[in-house]
């Protein structure tokens, strides 16, 4: 087993166009206490797609921060290591979640769950070409009939994974239904390894009662933190105000990472910002496309809420 830094119980789960540099920034600076990066592909890695790499750039604020790659390809995953380790990550994750066709029917992310024994050798060699703590991210199961999550979890301690994460849902799921936490907790008890769970949570408090409830050894916060970086923070009843500040600093981050794409790529992020103005009022901003407009109409509301109070 790979040891893992204790980094905290707390963390924004890896998401595709969500868990970008800004939106990492954000998760820390409300409390999350380490980062995953989003899952770039090993092949695409592999072949010099400059890109994914960007995927994984990162600011010293992040730290501790988790690298996580997907693929099924044991040359490419050992070349996607060796280009990435002189970023000098913490720590590196194997996916094991995603449930998108592209993805998973072609034997990567979740995929792998149908061929355990593989992600373990995928994994060793993460764990031996970086001389890093890896992890893993793993849903329950395939589909309801091949929920295998104890075999996979065993598969992964014994090729020396420092920690596993459980998705209570599912590949056939994918978003659909209600999470079951069940799995992370028997999981909890029956490895060594730390266990995190994720699925459904959508508040501090809620993410500290399931892990103390189920023996978890930490809770990853996925959808519930698009747009909403306070879930990480204990107690915050959050205004307006305090949502507008987030999104103006939010999108300032955003710019500066990705550029002018950077507005479309807050899109997702913004909406749950002003939450609290009428669908016809939001829209107005969901559809602005000059990012300096954007931000001085993003101030102008704040500023003008300041006037009513």
């Amino acid at each position: 087993m790979s040891e893992r830094a204790n980094i905290g119980w707390l963390a924004m789960s890896p998401m595709a166009g969500v868990s970008d540099s800004p939106g990492r920034i954000m998760s820390r600076r409300y409390g999350a206490h380490f980062s995953f990066t989003e899952f770039g592909g090993a092949d695409y890695l592999a072949a010099g797609n400059q890109d994914t790499l960007k995927l994984y750039e990162f600011t010293p604020e992040e730290r501790p921060i988790i690298f996580q790659i997907f693929g099924s390809d044991p040359d490419s995953i050992r070349k996607a290591v060796q280009i990435l380790l002189p970023l000098e990550p913490d720590q590196l994750d194997l996916n094991m979640g995603c449930s998108v066709n592209r993805v998973a029917m072609k034997g990567a992310g979740a995929g792998l769950l149908r061929n355990p024994e593989k992600a373990g050798v995928l994994l060793e060699i993460m764990r031996k070409e970086s001389n890093l703590p890896v992890s893993a991210k793993i849903r329950i199961g395939w589909d309801s009939d091949a929920l295998n999550f104890l075999e996979v979890g065993r598969i992964l301690e014994e090729s020396g994974a420092c920690a596993l994460s459980v998705h209570g849902r599912t590949a056939a799921q994918g978003y659909r239904g209600l999470a079951n936490h069940e799995p992370a907790s028997l999981l909890a008890g029956e490895l060594s390894i730390p266990v995190f769970g994720n699925g459904d949570i959508a508040s501090y408090e809620q993410a500290d009662a399931f892990r103390k409830s189920q023996g978890l050894a930490g809770v990853l916060i996925g959808r519930a933190s698009i747009g909403n970086p306070f879930v990480f923070s204990p107690g915050c009843d959050v205004g307006p105000d305090q949502k507008l500040e987030a999104a103006r600093v939010h999108l300032d981050l955003s710019l500066s990472f990705h550029g002018r794409q950077g507005l479309y790529i807050f899109r997702k992020h913004l909406s749950r910002y002003l939450d609290f103005l009428a669908p016809e009022e939001r829209r107005r901003y969901l559809t602005e496309t000059e990012p300096d407009t954007l931000f001085r109409a993003l101030e102008q509301l704040q500023e003008q809420r300041a006037l009513k109070l």
